[in-house]
């Protein structure tokens, strides 16, 4: 009789372990023919020995989590950037006949610098929520259009010289336009002449088809490139 009311209870408490360790002890699958209670007991203070061990565990990776966040958060290479105000937008004074004109499929409209830029302008800074627009890292006089040859030349500056994701600010340059250009223009990325330690490897990395392409397919990487093209997407 005794048997009969103990075996609900050890199976609930073989149910819950068996939910809540990463393994459990072969003794107790035996739900049927329970084994004699200080062997049971032996077995659920070691399942309760290793559910605390296991917390301590998570608990370590918590603050190993915390003080990581914390190094990374004092590593930023800019912590207080400058912000500038918008770009003043040359094409606002247009006449009538110059929208029309340019609203027209008909018309071969010539992508210029302006427009370059608008392409780009909104891109959030990896580090902070600003746009690169108003951390000044690009700008339209840095931009050069022959677009009688689709060429398309784009400097960039970083915020301080020894910024460690310049390349990130650049690959996420590239892939706005490739995706915003017509198709066979060609785009050259570089870091503006003397704002960067690293700016000869940067500027190969980012010219570069196949290390580009490379890049690209790390999942993690390319999520952050997206996040930055599409957070002030308007």
């Amino acid at each position: 009789m005794l048997l009969l009311l103990f075996r609900p209870v050890y199976q609930c408490t073989v149910a819950l372990l068996c939910r809540s360790l990463p393994a459990y002890h072969p003794c107790l699958l035996s739900t049927d023919s329970p084994p004699p209670f200080f062997t049971v007991f032996c077995h659920l203070d070691d399942a309760l020995h290793a559910m605390r061990r296991r917390s301590c565990s998570l608990r370590r990776l918590e603050v190993h989590t915390k003080r990581r966040a914390h190094a990374i958060m004092a590593e930023l290479a800019n912590p207080n950037p400058t912000v500038f105000e918008p770009t003043h937008d040359p094409l606002k004074g247009r006449t009538d006949a110059e929208r029309a004109a340019e609203d027209d499929e008909d018309t071969e409209d010539p992508i210029d610098a302006w427009e370059v830029f608008e392409m780009i302008r909104r891109i959030r800074d990896p580090e902070h929520p600003n746009s690169l627009e108003q951390l000044k890292v690009v700008e339209p006089s840095l931009i050069t259009v022959d677009w009688k040859k689709r060429h398309i030349r784009v400097l960039f500056t970083p915020t301080v010289p020894h910024c460690s994701l310049t390349t990130l600010i650049g690959l996420s340059i590239r892939l706005q336009l490739e995706r915003s250009l017509p198709e066979y223009t060609k785009v050259d990325i570089y870091v503006t002449p003397g704002t960067h330690e690293q700016e000869a490897q940067v500027n190969k990395q980012l010219n570069d088809k196949e290390r580009v392409a490379a890049a690209l397919e790390n999942r993690n990487l390319l999520n952050v490139v997206e996040s930055c093209i599409n957070e002030f997407d308007e």
